[in-house]
C-alpha cells in the first residue's frame, strides 16, 4: 500500500513521486525568493521617492514629511509585530481557517483604529513638541492609513498562513510600484506635503482591494472563535518583538548618549544601512516557515516538521560565506555606496553584517518555537539582549567608540543566536547537521580570502559580488547541500510534466 503525501502548506495530496519535506521545502524556499524579491522593491522605489520628493519638496516640507512618516511607520510596526506571527500560527492550525481569518482581520481593523484616534487627539501635542505646528495636520491624514493597515497586514497574513505564497508576494510588488505612482502625481497635481499623505492612504487602500480579490473573509461576521486564543500569542509575541527593536536601536542611541559626534552616528547608521537585505530576508521567510511548519504539527507529521525545521536553521548557516564575502568587500562596498568619507565604517559594517546573520538565526528560533505552541519562550530568547546590551556598551562605548559599540551588537546577536538554537533543541530536539556546518564556515574563510584578495575599485565590485556570491551557492548545490542533483532535476521534471498535463 502506498502511502500518500500531502503538500502542508494547501493541505492537499502532493505530486506523485514527491515527499512531503521536499514538496513543503520546494514551496517554502519558492515563497521565499518571491516575496523577498517584492520586499526588495523597497530599495530602487524608496529611493527614487526620496530622490524626487527632496527636490519637489524642499528641505523644509520633506523634513516635516519625514517626521510624519516615521511616526506613522513605528506605530505600524507597533500592530504588524505581535499580530503578524501570531495571526499566522492560529490560521495554520486551524482546521476550519475562515472563522479565525475574521478574528485576525476584525482585531487588527479595530486595534488599528483605535490607534488612529489616539494619534488624532495627540497629534497636536506631539507637533507642540517638535516644536512643528504644521505636522498636526499631516499626523491627523496620516492617521487615516492605521485602520487600513491593519486590514492589509491581516489579509497578507492570511495569504502565508493558507501557503499562498505568490499572492503575497505580489501584494508587496503592488504596494511599492502604486506608491510610487501615485506619490508622483499628487506631488505633480500640485498638492504638495498633504498630496503625498494622501498617496500613502490611497496605496493602503489599494493594497487592500487587491487583497480582498485573493481572499475574502467576513470582516464584520461575528466568529465563535474567543478573542483569548489570538491575544495568548500576541502578547508574549509584542514583548518579544519590543525586546529585539529595543536591542537592535540601542548601538546608535547609547552612541549618541556617551558623547561620540553627529558624524560618528552618521558613519555608524550608514554602514547599518547596508545590512538592510538581512532583515528584508528574515522579513519574507521567517512567516512561510512559521506556517509550513505548523501546518505539519497539526497534522501529525513531526518528523518532517523536525526535518524543515532543522533546513531552516541550516539555512541561517549557510548565510555566513555570503556575510564573509560582503564584509571583505566592505571597503569597496561603502567607497562605492557612500563615498570615501564614510571609509570608517568598514570595520562597522563588518560586524554588523555578521550581527546581521545572527538576527536571521533569532528570528527563525523564534518562529520554530511559536510553530511548536511555546510563545513564551520566545521572551526567554529575546527578552535578555537589551540588558546585556546596554551593560556592554556602557563599557565598550567609551574605550573603543563606534567599533565598540558594533561588536558589541554583534557579540550579543551571537549569544541571542545561542539562545534560540538552544531553545529550539530543548523543544524540538534538532540542531544544524555537523556537514552543514563545516561546510558553510570553510566556504566563509575561503570567501572571505578570495574577496579580499580581489580588490575591485567602483562598479567593479557588484561584478565581484555577483560572481562569488553565485559560486558559493552552485558548490552548495553541486556538493548535495540542496539535495542531490539528478533527483532536484528529475523532480522539477516531474513537476513541469505534471503542470502540462
Amino acid at each position: 500500500m502506498v502511502r500518500e503525501t500531502v503538500d502542508v502548506t494547501t493541505g492537499k495530496p502532493s505530486s506523485p513521486g514527491l515527499s512531503f519535506p521536499s514538496v513543503a521545502r520546494t514551496r517554502m524556499i519558492d515563497g521565499t525568493v518571491r516575496v523577498f524579491l517584492a520586499e526588495a522593491l523597497i530599495v530602487p522605489t524608496g529611493l527614487l521617492t526620496v530622490a524626487y520628493l527632496t527636490r519637489q519638496l524642499g528641505p523644509s516640507d520633506y523634513g516635516r514629511y519625514t517626521l510624519a512618516v516615521a511616526l506613522i511607520a513605528w506605530l505600524e510596526w507597533g500592530l504588524a509585530a505581535p499580530f503578524g506571527r501570531a495571526s499566522v500560527r492560529l490560521l495554520a492550525a486551524a482546521t476550519d481557517w475562515l472563522p479565525v481569518a475574521s478574528l485576525v482581520i476584525r482585531a487588527e481593523l479595530i486595534a488599528g483604529s483605535v490607534v488612529a484616534l489616539a494619534l488624532v487627539l495627540a497629534a497636536p501635542l506631539v507637533a507642540a513638541a517638535l516644536h512643528e505646528p504644521a505636522l498636526t495636520s499631516l499626523l491627523q491624514l496620516l492617521s487615516l492609513d492605521l485602520p487600513l493597515f491593519g486590514l492589509s497586514h491581516a489579509h497578507q497574513q492570511v495569504l502565508v498562513a493558507l501557503g499562498r505564497f505568490r499572492a503575497r508576494a505580489l501584494l508587496s510588488a503592488a504596494r511599492w510600484t502604486v506608491r510610487l505612482v501615485l506619490i508622483v502625481a499628487a506631488v505633480e497635481a500640485g498638492w504638495s506635503t498633504h498630496g503625498v499623505v494622501l498617496a500613502i492612504v490611497g496605496t493602503s487602500v489599494a493594497e487592500v482591494a487587491l487583497a480582498r480579490r485573493f481572499v475574502k473573509p467576513p470582516i464584520f461576521r461575528r466568529s465563535h472563535v474567543p478573542v483569548r486564543m489570538l491575544f495568548e500569542y500576541v502578547v508574549p509575541l509584542l514583548l518579544t518583538a519590543l525586546s529585539l527593536r529595543l536591542f537592535e536601536r540601542l548601538d546608535v542611541m547609547m552612541l549618541k548618549l556617551f558623547g561620540r559626534s553627529a558624524g560618528d552616528v552618521g558613519v555608524y547608521g550608514a554602514a547599518q544601512a547596508l545590512t538592510l537585505a538581512t532583515g528584508m530576508f528574515a522579513a519574507a521567510f521567517v512567516p512561510l516557515l512559521l506556517s509550513t511548519v505548523t501546518r505539519a504539527v497539526e497534522a501529525g507529521d513531526l518528523s518532517h516538521a523536525r526535518d524543515i525545521g532543522r533546513d531552516s536553521l541550516r539555512v541561517v548557516v549557510l548565510l555566513l560565506p555570503l556575510a564573509a564575502i560582503l564584509a571583505a568587500s566592505a571597503r569597496d562596498v561603502i567607497a562605492l555606496v557612500f563615498g570615501p568619507e564614510y571609509l570608517a565604517g568598514v570595520p562597522v559594517f563588518q560586524c554588523l553584517i555578521f550581527a546581521g546573520v545572527m538576527s536571521v538565526a533569532i528570528a527563525v528560533g523564534c518562529a520554530l518555537l511559536v510553530s511548536a505552541g511555546k510563545p513564551g519562550w520566545t521572551l526567554g530568547v529575546a527578552g535578555p539582549l537589551p540588558v546585556l546590551a546596554i551593560a556592554a556598551h556602557a563599557w565598550a562605548i567609551p574605550r573603543f567608540g563606534s567599533i565598540g559599540a558594533a561588536a558589541v551588537t554583534m557579540c550579543c546577536s551571537v549569544v541571542g543566536a545561542a539562545f534560540a538554537f538552544g531553545a529550539v533543541h530543548l523543544m524540538w530536539q534538532i540542531t544544524p547537521r555537523s556537514a552543514s556546518v563545516l561546510k558553510g564556515v570553510a566556504l566563509a574563510v575561503v570567501g572571505a580570502v578570495v574577496a579580499g584578495a580581489w580588490p575591485t575599485p567602483g562598479l567593479w565590485v557588484v561584478l565581484k559580488l555577483g560572481v562569488l556570491c553565485s559560486g558559493v551557492l552552485l558548490f552548495l548545490v553541486v556538493s548535495g547541500e540542496f539535495g542531490n542533483p539528478g533527483s532536484l532535476l528529475k523532480k522539477a521534471s516531474s513537476r513541469a510534466a505534471l503542470r502540462q498535463q
